[in-house]
């Protein structure tokens, strides 16, 4: 959530799709290693490489400010 705040998303529909999708990764890995007893993931997966991509678009947005995000990059007044 911290996340999509950085990003400015808002209220609107691409904001829940993102935050399902985050955590829908780290809720199903858990429930895996829960029940099976290990934790077997693929080279590339939601939990590790999402985690990466968090890091790396928020050091992305430390050294180049807020208003990066705020540039539109397509018009979503149909949502």
């Amino acid at each position: 959530m911290i996340f999509m705040r950085l990003l400015q998303t808002g209220d609107n529909f691409i904001a829940v799709i993102m935050f399902v999708g985050i955590y829908s990764a780290f809720h199903f890995a858990t429930l895996e290693e829960y029940y099976v007893g290990t934790l077997h993931l693929p080279i590339f997966n939601g939990v590790s490489d999402g985690s990466v991509l968090i890091i790396a678009l928020s050091f992305l947005t430390g050294c180049l400010g807020n208003n990066v995000w705020t540039t539109p990059a397509f018009d979503g007044t149909w949502l």
